[in-house]
């Protein structure tokens, strides 16, 4: 899959199909998805995006810089490997995207105990479906994802976001959003089975996890940024919680990174 992803951005940025592409280098205190704290200790995350007339091709990877999960430092634990289309709503003034990632998890050690996040050791796929309105505050943005692999069932979430100019290279964002995840998704993720003691079962849909995040951007041109950000997440069903707490130790967190941003 990543040499094909590879071949894809060669072709896509040659010549006689010049594309727009982008660098993000992130280094986090913690790998926080979907309200769920994969890992608690320090991740670099750097991300690929190479886009034309409307295509995207992205590849994302999370490297974990401590020996917690893959039991080595230094490799990496996920792979992503996503390709979308997006085309603007002239009449809404909305941006409508339609898009297909794939989550490889290499280098995972096999754990038959495992559940939720921690039991993907091979792969899985799912499809989205975004609508955002571009032009009214906030930017408000509607994503469903649908897992048809590992979990048949939906993720949905509603962000909003805001920049406000501190400077004249500096800027102050804003984010929050909102989970919601079906009842084969919550099984998935937070359902949990203890060697002794009651049985945790997350077999309902639910609203699921709640993000908030402060930032601030310096440009240093019209092509490079660096950005600071601190984050909270937290799951908001109480069975989730308990859920939660079991399987990957915590039911919220703070966390912080800080982003390298580069376009061509």
């Amino acid at each position: 899959m990543i040499s094909a992803a590879a071949f894809l951005v060669v072709a896509m940025a040659a010549g006689g199909w010049a594309a727009e592409a982008g660098l993000d280098l992130v280094v986090n205190s913690h790998y926080v998805w979907r309200g769920q704290v994969l890992n608690d200790e320090p991740v670099f995350q750097p991300s690929v995006t190479v886009s034309k007339g409307g295509f995207s091709f992205n590849w994302w990877g999370n490297l974990n810089l401590t020996d917690k999960i893959t039991g080595d430092a230094f490799e990496f634990s996920e792979h992503d490997v996503g390709i979308s289309y997006a085309r603007p709503c002239p009449l809404t003034g909305a941006e409508v995207t339609l898009g297909l990632v794939n989550y490889d998890f290499p280098n995972t050690a096999v754990d038959p105990n495992a559940v939720g996040a921690e039991a993907l050791t091979e792969n899985t796929h799912e499809v989205y479906l975004s609508y955002s309105l571009t032009e009214v505050p906030l930017a408000p943005t509607l994503l469903v994802s649908y897992d048809f692999n590992e979990v048949e069932d939906f993720y949905a979430n509603l962000a909003v976001s805001h920049s406000f100019d501190l400077a004249e290279k500096l800027t102050l964002d804003l984010g929050a959003s909102l989970g919601f995840g079906g009842k084969d998704y919550n099984d998935f993720y937070f359902s949990f089975e203890p060697e002794e003691g009651e049985a945790i079962v997350n077999d309902s849909a639910a609203l699921n996890d709640a993000n908030v995040s402060v930032g601030l951007t310096y440009a240093f041109s019209e092509t490079l940024s660096l950005g600071g950000a601190l984050q909270y997440a937290a799951l908001l069903d109480s069975d989730i919680e308990k859920g939660a707490e079991a399987i990957y130790g915590e039911k919220d967190v703070v966390y912080g990174g800080v982003t390298l941003s580069q376009s061509f």
